[in-house]
C-alpha cells in the first residue's frame, strides 16, 4: 500500500477521532471540495470544511469514525465507514473516497 497516499487520509481520521481541527485540516488543501454523490457540492475550500468540522468536533464530544474497510488505487483511497456519536444529521455510515496528491487530499466523494 502507497503510504504516501494513504497518510493523509489516517492523519485525518484520527484527527476526526480526536477532534482535533489543526491536524485534521493539516491534510487538506486550499482548494479541496467536499462532495456528496451524486455530485452535489457539499464543501469548497479550507474555510468552509473547517467552519462545518469544528462546529462537528464542538458538539459531538463521543464521535467516532471506523473504516471497515480501505481500498487504494493510484491517488485514489476508498473507504467504508460508520460514524457514531454525532450531533449532526447526515452521518452515519457511507463509502468516502478520497483523492490525494503531494500528501494532500484534494477532493473527496461521500456515497450514503
Amino acid at each position: 500500500m502507497d503510504r504516501s497516499v494513504t497518510a493523509p487520509v489516517d492523519i485525518q481520521l484520527q484527527a476526526y477521532n480526536d477532534r482535533d481541527i489543526e491536524a485534521f485540516m493539516s491534510v487538506y488543501c486550499e482548494e479541496t471540495s467536499i462532495i456528496r454523490l451524486p455530485n452535489t457540492p457539499t464543501l469548497q475550500g479550507l474555510t468552509a470544511i473547517r467552519e462545518r468540522y469544528q462546529q462537528l468536533f464542538d458538539t459531538s464530544p463521543q464521535l467516532s469514525a471506523v473504516v471497515h474497510k480501505r481500498i487504494v488505487q493510484g491517488e485514489w483511497v476508498v473507504d467504508h465507514e460508520s460514524v457514531t456519536g454525532a450531533s449532526m444529521p447526515g452521518v452515519g455510515e457511507a463509502i468516502v473516497a478520497y483523492q490525494v496528491r503531494d500528501a494532500k487530499i484534494i477532493n473527496v466523494y461521500l456515497i450514503k
